[in-house]
């Protein structure tokens, strides 16, 4: 529930920018994009998952731990990160070719939005390692399994923050490098399916931030065996 304040308080005051040529039609057109809040709702939900996240515990409570190193790999595929890295790339790459063959519009533009994004993933990697190395709370061993959830949950709002900033990256290089007239139609197609593909995934990642989901990669089944060791002892 507060990671959801956040993420929506952060992207309220950015909403009117996608509608507001259709009341102001002079409006300047670049600001004129729900880009803004996008990334306000993004970087709301990366603020409340680095300054949240810790289950309150009395302070009478007995302290436990689970005594097991927590690693990346416990809660996210590697994959994940390196498609991020993947996606930067290609934006760094198409978005400097654009800017030789001066096709962004206004030139630089594609440049300064890539680099953008390469700075709000980078930002992003580090929430997901702060939250790694976040202190665990003690308390009894269901407070452990709930740690461990929440903590679950922020590196996979994280992870998919960075990803998306990948994909606007990749998408805006892309876009700059169309001539105006198009390439041959075969290339038109496979630049077409690829903004199709994008999309998808950024529907996917977006979905995946809203319904506070994990990628999976949880260390439950090591909780329990801790626990049990707790209990028995």
């Amino acid at each position: 529930a507060r990671a959801r304040r956040f993420r929506s308080m952060a992207a309220f005051p950015f909403w009117w920018l996608a509608s507001i040529r259709l009341i102001y039609a002079p409006f300047p057109e670049p600001l004129a994009t729900p880009l803004p809040a996008m990334a306000a709702y993004l970087a709301g939900a990366l603020i409340a998952e680095v300054t949240g996240g810790r289950v309150r515990t009395p302070a009478t409570a007995k302290r436990r731990a689970a005594l097991l190193t927590r690693t990346m790999d416990d809660y996210a595929p590697r994959w994940i990160r390196m498609l991020t890295y993947v996606l930067l790339a290609v934006g760094a790459v198409t978005a400097t070719l654009a800017f030789s063959l001066d096709r962004s519009t206004p030139n630089g533009r594609a440049a300064l939005a890539v680099g953008a994004a390469i700075v709000f993933a980078a930002g992003a990697e580090w929430a997901a390692y702060a939250i790694v190395r976040r202190a665990q709370r003690g308390g009894e061993p269901d407070v452990l399994a709930a740690d461990d959830a929440l903590r679950a949950t922020g590196i996979s709002t994280a992870h998919a923050a960075a990803a998306l900033s990948g994909l606007f990256a990749a998408a805006t290089g892309l876009g700059s490098t169309l001539p105006d007239d198009g390439w041959g139609w075969w290339l038109n197609v496979l630049f077409l399916l690829t903004w199709f593909v994008i999309y998808g995934m950024i529907v996917g990642l977006f979905t995946l931030i809203v319904r506070q989901e994990t990628w999976g990669y949880r260390r439950r089944h090591r909780q329990r065996a801790a626990a049990r060791v707790a209990v028995s002892a």
